[in-house]
């Protein structure tokens, strides 16, 4: 479980994972299924199959000072 002060989107190309909040709600995302996670919330993502998942995280650009 882990929180980036950035909002991400999760998009799964290949195979199935699933995304756990803070809340301890889970949400199973299979291939061309997405989600969108604001800064701050608390997420964990796992597979718990045995077939390997590909996703691609999509997330705003920060700049370093």
């Amino acid at each position: 479980m882990d929180a980036s002060s950035l909002e991400k989107i999760y998009v799964v190309i290949k195979g199935e994972v699933t995304i756990t909040l803070g809340s301890g709600e889970k949400h199973v995302l299979s291939k061309l299924d997405s989600c969108y996670i604001p800064g701050g919330e608390s997420r964990a993502i796992t597979n718990e199959g045995n077939n390997v998942a590909t996703m691609l995280v999509i997330m705003p650009y920060q700049e370093q000072s």
